[in-house]
């Protein structure tokens, strides 16, 4: 229960049978059950704002052996939620092997802030690249080879944090499709390396599925403009095929995103950017631990 509190005005129940209750060992049991989901094969210790802060208040008089000599680190894990209460969490670093996760703590921060500022636009997709991209270039190597469809494919540091590279270019570019599908790619991609941040993965997981959850939309506004364009966008006989092909599904699809990638629908930006605005309620995200 102290782990969770730091707060003295923060009551502690105990019940007639001698167990304790209450809000401060509500939050000491999400925080390890938090704990338990990013790292099940070792032990994290996970703990309030409220108790790095008093950790560092006691060591400004009498410094301890653990801040004198620097044996824990602080890894800022931002915002958890449960039971319609929101907490401000940081994992403590003790190992040395694990160190090196703090080298990519200020990129984790600003994602934090972005998505604290409801920046779904640009910057939110910007943050996310670069925390996976540092991530990768962080973590210790890792050399995976998964099965593809007929073939088989390695995963690499290097090959990920290409791949993120190739995403972020795309979305500059207004290629939103492309970009949030190489980001779904880098999402799969990621489950299969075992020792990859868990915490960055699951903010990887929950940003995906808020720019997945509007990509019909965005599909469809697209295809009312190619009509709009459709002069502009095909010669006559590629217009009459492009009809015709409603009749041939593949080839449909195949004229549909040529179409759908063509300059002559300008207004790419707009439309993604409007989609944002209008879902923003729903592109709302935090992390969540426990039942809901």
């Amino acid at each position: 229960a102290g782990i969770a509190g730091g707060n003295l005005t923060t009551p502690l129940i105990i019940t007639e049978s001698g167990l304790l209750a209450g809000y401060l060992l509500n939050t000491a049991a999400r925080l390890q059950t938090l704990a338990s989901e990013y790292s099940p094969k070792e032990s994290k210790i996970m703990a309030t704002s409220s108790v790095v802060k008093n950790y560092y208040k006691e060591n400004r008089v009498v410094k301890s052996e653990l801040f004198a000599c620097k044996l824990i680190h602080f890894f800022d894990n931002g915002l958890i939620s449960f039971k319609g209460t929101r907490i401000s969490s940081l994992e403590i670093i003790f190992r040395e092997r694990e160190k090196y996760r703090l080298s990519y703590e200020a990129r984790m921060k600003q994602l934090y802030e972005s998505l604290r500022q409801g920046l779904w636009k640009q910057k939110i997709f910007e943050d996310t690249i670069a925390v996976i991209i540092e991530t990768c270039r962080r973590s210790p190597g890792f050399n995976i080879e998964i099965k593809s469809v007929g073939d088989v494919e390695t995963l690499t540091n290097t090959s990920l944090s290409r791949l993120a590279e190739r995403a972020r270019h795309l979305y500059s570019k207004g290629e939103y499709l492309e970009a949030v599908s190489i980001l779904a790619l880098i999402k799969e991609q990621l489950e299969y390396v075992p020792d990859f941040d868990r915490l960055v993965l699951s903010y990887v997981r929950e940003i995906h599925q808020r720019y997945h959850n509007i990509v019909s939309s965005y599909e469809r506004r697209l295809e009312v403009e190619i009509y709009k364009k459709i002069d502009s966008i095909f010669n006559p006989q590629y217009k009459a095929a492009f009809y015709n092909a409603k009749k041939s599904t593949i080839t449909y699809e195949k004229l549909r995103i040529h179409a759908l990638k063509h300059r002559a629908i300008s207004n790419r930006k707009n439309i993604w950017y409007s989609l944002i605005q209008h879902n923003l309620e729903n592109m709302k995200m935090e992390i969540y631990a426990g039942k809901r």
